[in-house]
């Protein structure tokens, strides 16, 4: 039997300007893209681009941005850009997880075949998904078979951690305690962190007490190797999930807003710094090599650095006076008072 049509090929993939290939950015310049159709497109045909899953966020069908366009190597000057629709299709047992961008074509058909086509999608029309590595494009047509992969550009670099979780107080490392001293983090993002973007910190499970979102306490606060004044710390967070209701894959993530502005300067060490009482801890565990992570919505997630124990020992209880006192009453008393005093 016949093929019912060719196979699509890229020219040139699907291209983000520079500073829109982050995460979770609404994109501020021209995204673009050439394919080759072997048969044209007939008008009210669909273009059909696959791309990795939330590579970017879902998008209703509707009509494109003011200024997006489809034009031709052989002239198709009626042919317009119609509804564009960004859907994310979640993993299955059998198939991965896709994105997929429908474009229609309007005004007319591509009537030249093998004929480049581009596409210009005009600023704001798309917003990037997750901070991802490099991953594949295709490209097919209603009338055209799909194409042979190309590369699309990371989204945001990997965070680096440079100096990991510390307490600044020996005595809050220990189970189910407020911390009466700062908690803090120094890491690198390398795209910077938008205004009211999250920085996501990932725990063991039930490190911290869960937290609902709300402000942080005195003496909370950003800091920038490179001047950001004006950033605050937003909403604070902690929420502990358990994929399968046990301890088994489950994880903590401690989440923190940038609030009152962005932090503008890439590849620039942040210092994040939660004042007292902001956290208070959970069960006492061990501390572990690799347990820490940090992303934000700009950047990947950084590679696993070490977590501090929490199972410093409690304060023993000051022993009630016996019946008689004397130097062993004394003795125990003044050691477990110490340990109030000096650590609690």
């Amino acid at each position: 039997m016949p093929a019912l049509g060719g196979q699509v090929t890229i020219g040139t993939t699907l291209t983000l300007v520079a500073g829109d290939q982050v995460g979770t950015k609404a994109t501020a310049g021209v995204v673009t893209m050439v394919f080759t159709p072997p048969s044209g497109i007939l008008q009210n045909g669909v273009i059909t681009i696959t791309t990795p899953f939330n590579y970017f966020a879902t998008r209703a069908a509707g009509a494109a941005v003011t200024g997006g366009a489809i034009t031709c190597a052989t002239a198709c000057g009626t042919v317009t850009m119609g509804s564009v629709e960004v859907t994310n299709t979640p993993a299955t047992s059998s198939a991965a997880a896709f994105g997929t961008i429908t474009v229609a074509v309007t005004g007319g058909a591509i009537t030249t075949a093998n004929g480049a086509v581009t596409l210009s999608f005009a600023a704001t029309q798309f917003t990037t998904g997750t901070p991802q590595v490099a991953g594949s494009v295709t490209v097919s047509t209603t009338q055209d078979r799909v194409s042979a992969t190309g590369t699309l550009t990371a989204l945001g670099g990997r965070v680096i951690i440079t100096v990991p979780l510390s307490f600044s107080a020996d005595q809050n490392r220990r189970g189910q305690w407020v911390t009466s001293s700062p908690v803090s983090i120094v890491f690198t993002p390398p795209s910077g962190i938008l205004q009211d973007g999250v920085i996501s910190i990932r725990l063991p499970w039930r490190y911290f007490a869960v937290r609902s979102a709300g402000l942080a306490l005195a003496g909370s606060t950003i800091t920038c190797a490179t001047a950001c004044a004006s950033v605050t710390v937003g909403n604070v967070q902690v929420v502990d999930s358990s994929p399968l209701g046990n301890a088994t894959g489950a994880f903590q993530t401690l989440t923190v807003v940038v609030a009152g502005a962005s932090i503008t300067a890439a590849n620039g060490a942040v210092s994040l710094t939660l004042g007292a009482g902001t956290l208070a801890t959970n069960d006492p565990q061990a501390g572990s090599s690799t347990g820490l992570t940090v992303s934000t919505q700009q950047d990947m997630v950084s590679l696993g650095a070490a977590v501090p124990s929490t199972a410093l020992a409690a304060c023993p209880a000051i022993p009630p006076p016996p019946a008689s006192t004397g130097k062993t009453f004394a003795l125990s008393a003044l050691m477990a008072l110490s340990c109030v005093v000096l650590l609690c």
